[in-house]
């Protein structure tokens, strides 16, 4: 599916993405034939995407569960904070959430705010709450490593791209290494801006890319 990409969550260039990935999305649905999907498990937002295939299912045959990752409009009011004063059932594009919401039958939610929230439109069809975590049993298990001196170490485990600012921590701490710290860096995860940051891969700057959860943990908890 074609998406043309963006840099800034508040930007014109994620506008631009979401209809570019919204209409060649469309037309992907539109060439599926029936029977070819049993279950639909679709992240909310966007709020297109979930209307398109509510308005495909029955045509398709499938079910249509909803996972709602966060509240849109709602949520907006994070950049433009006057719209906490209106109800959300009055923001910009309430109705077309409400109707994707209709068009679930199942809910799942990150929290138990969000799943309220869609449950008021559509309150008879299952809902769950699966909160976002860690995996307790590995985390509680993992062996920590044994790095066997006394140094420093900062760890950063996640995504490396445009939403996370891992470059200035990186140079963080190249200028601590500059002025004598005992100090290391290192990285776990991958991403689109890895590649530019291994620049400052150094003895003390570890990349590791993706590595097993376990491992991950294990050498966080060392």
């Amino acid at each position: 599916l074609k998406e043309s990409g963006y840099q800034k969550n508040v930007s014109w260039g994620r506008v631009k993405s979401h209809h570019v990935f919204v209409k060649d999305f469309k037309r992907w649905l539109a060439q599926c034939r029936p029977g070819e999907q049993d279950v639909v498990f679709s992240a909310y937002p966007l709020i297109a995407t979930n209307l398109l295939l509510g308005r495909y299912k029955k045509r398709l045959g499938y079910k249509l569960i909803i996972d709602v990752q966060d509240v849109w409009p709602e949520s907006f009011s994070s950049v433009i904070p006057f719209l906490k004063k209106i109800p959300h059932n009055l923001l910009p594009f309430a109705s077309k959430a409400n109707q994707a919401y209709r068009y679930a039958d199942g809910l799942v939610a990150v929290s138990q705010t969000y799943l309220d929230r869609a449950r008021e439109i559509n309150p008879n069809v299952p809902g769950e709450v699966v909160y976002i975590g860690a995996d307790f049993p590995k985390l509680n298990t993992a062996v920590a490593k044994i790095f066997g001196d006394n140094k420093t170490r900062f760890f950063y485990l996640g995504t490396l791209s445009f939403s996370y600012d891992v470059e200035t921590i990186c140079k963080g701490v190249l200028k601590l290494l500059e002025k004598g710290e005992n100090v290391e860096l290192h990285i776990m995860g991958g991403g689109p801006d890895a590649e530019q940051l291994k620049q400052y891969e150094h003895a003390s700057i570890k990349f590791y890319g993706y590595i097993p959860y376990a491992e991950m943990i294990s050498i966080a908890k060392g």
